[in-house]
């Protein structure tokens, strides 16, 4: 997973030029291999305007130290093992299946984030949750609503589009979490971690899916859908994660964003689980 290899470094994944605009730039190390260089071919860079942070930075100790422990927690669920199993059997099938049930992911996240972004109490909440649905729906470009990035990206694979018949179960447990505990806004801002936490391992895991061979893997690689998520899921990871440090402060708060927490886990588990089994 990436962000464990990089952990130790945490907090200089992000080059801050002179204008205070936010530069990503990712030059992996020579431990990685082949397709995760082609992944994050050389430097992916281009400007980006986070929430402003002055207190949970990337380099902030707790920061540091609490992602390492909400990360240690997905490593022990294995959210990976049954889609890692079955990829190479059929590649083109994986290809269509995966990247069907992706689009259906994405096209749905910026109403279901919308909504977390409503029912909290406070507008300071919003302020700190309504970033990561503002970049899904495109920041300031309608070209760039990022669902339509990635049925552009598809299209690429040159090999058509497969329809998925029945409702994605796990979309439809995704949709009732979001609905849970509506008067509470630890257990929402726990969800909303909860996704973000294995943000790219998502991203490699589709891109590795999608790409049957090096030709579509060198296309796939050089989208914009590809090249934002490469860069933004870091920054996804931090910003929930000063959510906790910041608004759960209480026992009793923590509780119910652990609580949260477990089940966007738990629709990971149940996502891949799923599309594997269509996979085959």
């Amino acid at each position: 997973m990436m962000i464990i290899d990089g952990r130790n470094n945490f907090g200089k994944q992000l080059l801050i030029d002179c204008r205070g605009r936010t530069k990503y730039s990712f030059a992996m190390r020579n431990r990685i291999n082949q397709k995760e260089k082609l992944m994050f071919n050389s430097k992916v860079t281009f400007d980006y305007e986070p929430v402003n942070e002055s207190i949970y930075t990337f380099e902030h100790p707790l920061v540091i130290k609490q992602t390492d422990q909400f990360i240690n927690k997905t490593k022990d669920k294995e959210i990976f093992k049954p889609i890692n199993a079955i990829k190479n059997k059929n590649k083109k099938k994986t290809a269509l299946v995966v990247s069907e049930c992706w689009h259906r992911f994405s096209e749905l996240m910026p109403v279901l984030l919308c909504y977390a972004a409503y029912k909290v109490k406070s507008n300071l909440l919003r302020h700190y949750i309504i970033q990561v649905p503002f970049e899904e729906l495109g920041m300031r470009n309608a070209n760039e609503i990022h669902h339509v990035l990635f049925a552009d990206a598809q299209k690429l694979m040159n090999i058509g589009r497969v329809k998925v018949k029945n409702k994605i179960k796990s979309l439809v447990f995704l949709e009732k979490s979001f609905h849970q505990n509506d008067d509470d806004d630890n257990y929402t801002l726990g969800l909303l971690l909860g996704l973000e936490i294995p943000g790219q391992e998502n991203i490699k895991t589709i891109l590795d899916c999608m790409s049957f061979d090096e030709l579509v893997a060198k296309r796939l690689s050089k989208t914009k859908f590809f090249q934002i998520h490469q860069s933004i899921e870091i920054e996804h990871i931090r910003l929930n994660t000063s959510n906790f440090l910041r608004f759960c402060k209480k026992r009793e708060q923590k509780k119910e964003f652990m609580r949260g927490f477990e089940n966007g886990l738990l629709f990971w588990e149940k996502f891949w689980l799923e599309v594997a089994l269509l996979c085959e």
